[in-house]
């Protein structure tokens, strides 16, 4: 698991992993994440955010990763080599209130 310390920092980079991994976005905020093996991205408990938090990733490895909200419901899929902005609009439940919006540049 990423920690909030750690992700607080700066960029991470994860070159690679496989099954879940947890995110918790803040504004600015930027992932590099090459996932294998049916990856999935796993977001924080919603009413731990503020509303408006914003995060990047970027799928640098060869797997389409899923995004899931911390209730474990699909948000969206990152394609490989594709760059997703996610934006937190409801903090109200664990789930939160998503959108995600991906772009291809391959």
């Amino acid at each position: 698991m990423i920690t909030k310390e750690r992700f607080f920092g700066g960029t991470y980079n994860n070159e690679a992993f496989s099954g879940n991994i947890n995110v918790h976005p803040l504004a600015g905020k930027t992932w590099r994440l090459a996932g294998t093996s049916t990856p999935s991205v796993t977001l924080p408990d919603a009413r731990t955010l503020r509303p408006d938090e914003i995060a990047a990733i970027w799928n640098s490895g060869a797997a389409t990763i899923t995004v899931k909200d911390n209730a474990g419901g699909a948000i969206g899929t990152i394609l490989a080599g594709a760059v997703a902005l996610l934006y937190l609009f409801d903090t109200s439940t664990q789930a939160g209130g998503w959108r995600l919006l991906a772009r291809s540049f391959l």
